[in-house]
């Protein structure tokens, strides 16, 4: 109960940080939204107009040759006129709408992130990607891969990066995803001298990234939780560190993340001194509506801060129970 008062106080207080730094900002973009809005509506004006011109045109020109009214003909300009203007109003809107996507998370994102403390936030790559694959949580043999939001922070000096990517393979004209979804890297300070990965029982191990060359050094394990059991599957080349590291309570914090994230399925990895965690999920981090609505709803940015306390209980979970050197 005590801990519980602990988050419930801390979620309390992001949550009232947020609106002290983020408020004025999305008042801000109110005013920038109207402006895109304003924009487009002009050039669906110029667009019209020019359109319009021409079709009247055309139908002076049928006039001069045909001698009369010939209405295929007017039919089909008007037809034409319609796909051109329509495809260049739905590219000009598309690119609006990216434009202005990107300028409002390049600016909300970063100020959100500085009003919770020491957390910080980057898009677009991730410096760190091989070790993504040397962990057996994301199959290796993707072809391309896409990062959006990563946030990074620290907790009781324990540091942590939430890291939304996708994972692609491409052959020709198909396209398979892979994996969809948000690792979890934390930094355990203590080197793992095994190596321990946790499944989601039932699933393809394969799906995950482990091949035959890893399965082989790996032992299929079993804990006195049946419960964990059931649901999971651990596999590890050191049992007794496996056995330290999911002592009880684990099961209880990875269930909280996985419920925080609204994910699909979670895996784990305990390789060299981090701990990785693997969320697959349909929903995106953090979205912006494009400027035909409001931005001002918080409750994307409530949502992180749960995504956020969900990791920090459980590194406050292995601070408890574990015993690593800090």
């Amino acid at each position: 109960m005590e801990k519980d008062s602990i988050y419930k106080e801390l979620r309390s207080v992001m949550r009232e940080c947020c609106l002290r730094d983020i408020k004025q900002r999305l008042l801000k973009f109110e005013e920038v939204r109207k402006t895109y809005l304003k924009r487009f509506a002009i050039a669906s004006a110029i667009v019209t107009g020019i359109a319009l011109v021409i079709f009247l045109i055309s139908i002076f020109i049928i006039f001069k040759v045909a001698g009369g009214f010939n209405l295929l003909f007017i039919t089909a300009s008007f037809a034409i006129l319609l796909l051109i203007s329509l495809n260049f109003l739905f590219k000009h809107f598309r690119e609006l709408a990216k434009d202005y996507k990107a300028k409002v998370k390049d600016d909300l994102m970063p100020a959100f992130c500085k009003s919770l403390g020491e957390f910080s936030w980057e898009k677009g790559y991730y410096l760190n990607e091989r070790n993504l694959k040397q962990v057996n949580l994301i199959s290796p043999h993707y072809t391309h891969s896409r990062f959006d939001n990563i946030i990074s922070g620290t907790r009781k000096s324990y540091k942590f990066e939430i890291i939304e990517a996708e994972f692609v393979s491409k052959r020709g004209n198909k396209a398979s995803s892979l994996f969809d979804g948000v690792v979890i890297r934390i930094d355990m300070n203590k080197t793992f001298y095994g190596k321990t990965l946790i499944y989601p029982k039932g699933s393809h191990i394969s799906s995950f990234g482990m091949d035959h060359n890893t399965a082989s050094k790996l032992k299929y394990s079993k804990f006195e939780d049946t419960v964990f059991n059931k649901r999971f599957a651990v596999f590890t080349n050191d049992v007794l560190e496996a056995k330290d590291l999911l002592a009880d309570g684990l099961m209880e914090r990875m269930n909280n993340i996985k419920t925080a994230f609204q994910a699909k399925t979670i895996a784990c990895s305990f390789y060299d001194n981090d701990l990785f965690i693997a969320l697959s999920e349909d929903n995106d981090m953090f979205t912006v509506p494009d400027f035909t609505s409001p931005i001002a709803d918080f409750k994307q940015f409530y949502t992180i801060i749960d995504e956020i306390i969900s990791v920090i209980k459980l590194i406050d979970y292995f601070v408890d129970n574990q015993d690593f050197s800090l």
